[in-house]
């Protein structure tokens, strides 16, 4: 089988957000499995511009095309990828296209229909009502009554992350051909590490760690995450917050308004982004991992700290809330900044309960978000598919 991938950015480009690693983990997993992959990405999101473009690399098994991006990189537009897929989509069984509003899924949907090539659609928790509300909303209902919901409507399968994102997309009506099969995690990558928070901050030693991972942005309820911990350290002295993530914009505005605070100032840590195996110590060197999240169709990051058995808090808008919940693998809270701050205090206070929590999370991340076992799921899927006749 023959698997085309489109997505507006891919691997090295971690900063973007969870569905490049997470595509990228897909991919080794499927050309493990014996399916031939390849990739069709844009250039956003790298830090240095492969050559010449387009560029053609393999990747951990994956066959990757760079497609250099031009001016209109909010829309994901690259140059030649239109062109492109339309030449070498016969060569394919399948196309699994990732995001919406993006050129990249305009031009793959289109070219799938022309051809009457199947095709899966994620959005990535991008058609939550929500967040759509959040910025641009009267473009992003235009453009989905104009452009994306053709798109949704001829996938032959719409693939989402976990119930909270199919409950959010059938709220804007789309409700036909729509499966379940979330991110997954190779454990091989998650092995405990040295202590890297304590060894690069010397003001954490013997100090109680709550890390936040991810993109620092307003969805994410860094916001009120902050507040929360203040009400910690009103009465604790031997608890630090660790914000990991990119400095952009809205960092920077955060960053700003830490140092204006004089509890926060000496009691908040921004670490800039974390990759590879300083991300996975980082998980290991904390007591508690918290994602206050208004909108999260699944949490790639909380998905992460749970394989290196740290406990979790989650808002309930976080899509892997509900398994957190089943398993007892972490604390699920209302986006209310008492419930936040009581759920830090309690995992906090009792060792023995975060010992317990922690044997629970490598639990559920072992028997249902194990990569192989993602992988077979996504196979399966395909396999089906394929054999529905167009």
């Amino acid at each position: 089988m023959k698997v085309l991938q489109v997505i507006p950015s891919y691997v090295p480009a971690y900063h973007i957000g969870g569905p490049v690693s997470a595509v990228h983990d897909l991919c080794r997993a499927l050309a493990r499995h014996g399916i031939e992959v390849s990739v069709f990405t844009t250039t956003i999101g790298l830090d240095q511009m492969p050559s010449p473009l387009p560029a053609r690399n393999n990747i951990d098994g994956v066959e990757v095309t760079y497609f250099p991006a031009s001016l209109f990189k909010k829309y994901n537009h690259a140059y030649g990828i239109a062109r492109a897929i339309r030449r070498e989509i016969q060569n394919y069984d399948i196309v699994h296209v990732h995001s919406v509003f993006s050129y990249t899924t305009l031009v793959a949907c289109a070219t799938c229909r022309e051809n009457k090539k199947p095709y899966l659609l994620n959005p990535w928790g991008a058609l939550d009502k929500d967040m759509i509300n959040f910025r641009n909303r009267m473009l992003k209902m235009a453009y989905i009554k104009i452009i994306e919901r053709n798109n949704l409507e001829t996938a032959s399968v719409i693939q989402v992350s976990s119930d909270y994102e199919r409950i959010k997309i059938q709220a804007l009506g789309f409700n036909r051909n729509i499966e379940i099969i979330p991110p997954g995690i190779n454990f091989q990558e998650y092995s405990k590490q040295d202590d890297l928070l304590r060894a690069r901050y010397p003001e954490l030693k013997d100090k109680k760690i709550i890390l936040y991972l991810g993109r620092i942005h307003p969805k994410k309820g860094i916001a009120i995450l902050l507040k929360a911990f203040c009400k910690v350290i009103a009465t604790r002295d031997d608890t630090y917050l660790v914000i990991a993530g990119p400095i952009d914009g809205y960092a920077k505005r955060i960053i700003r308004f830490v140092k204006d605070d004089s509890a926060l100032n000496k009691r908040v840590i921004f670490t800039n982004m974390l990759l590879g195996s300083d991300k996975v110590a980082a998980f290991y060197s904390s007591d508690i991992f918290v994602l206050s999240s208004y909108g999260e169709n699944f949490g790639i990051a909380a998905l992460e700290a749970l394989a290196c058995g740290l406990p979790v808090i989650l808002t309930k808008e976080v899509g892997l809330s509900a398994d957190v919940e089943e398993y007892g693998a972490g604390l699920i809270v209302n986006q209310d900044i008492s419930e936040i701050s009581e759920a830090m205090e309690r995992l906090l206070s009792d060792s023995d309960l975060r010992k317990a929590i922690s044997l629970r999370a490598k639990s559920l991340v072992r028997s249902r978000f194990d990569l192989d076992i993602i992988a077979d799921k996504m196979i399966g899927l395909y396999k089906n598919i394929i054999n529905i006749k167009l």
